[in-house]
């Protein structure tokens, strides 16, 4: 029986494996007849590992597997040295008085910005930086 995970060892599996097949899709994606139908694959695959690479539980099967098998907060797989450390969380700053005042100022003056930028769009401001793309929705 092939497997979802069966599959992914049919990928790259170390980083410069990545970037050989990546370049190899730089250079035959211009070249394919319908080019868009590898555009929606790709936009399908980074959903996959976005969802895959989000999910809490997952998270926690591979912190359980790397705390078995790591040395020191330290294991080397496929060539990449992989470590745990705590992520996220946030401290509460907001029974401090100076800290917020400071933070209402900075939510004002945000604030402002916002209005004079909206007003400088419609006002002639001129736009640098941007580029057309083609927008996949799933």
């Amino acid at each position: 029986m092939n497997t979802a995970v069966d599959q992914l060892f049919n990928l790259p599996s170390d980083k410069v494996e990545g970037d050989v097949f990546a370049e190899m899709l730089k250079k035959e994606i211009p070249a394919q007849r319908n080019p868009l139908n590898i555009l929606v694959i790709l936009k399908v695959f980074e959903k996959v590992l976005k969802d895959v690479l989000t999910d809490d539980e997952i998270d926690a099967a591979f912190l359980e597997d790397f705390r078995q098998h790591a040395e020191d907060n330290k294991l080397l797989v496929n060539g990449a040295t992989l470590t745990s450390q705590e992520m996220g969380g946030k401290y509460d700053y907001s029974s401090d008085t100076v800290w917020t005042e400071l933070d209402e100022k900075m939510k004002h003056y945000l604030f402002l910005m916002k209005d004079r930028e909206n007003y400088l769009k419609d006002h002639g401001a001129a736009k640098v930086g941007s580029k057309q793309k083609v927008i996949v929705k799933l």
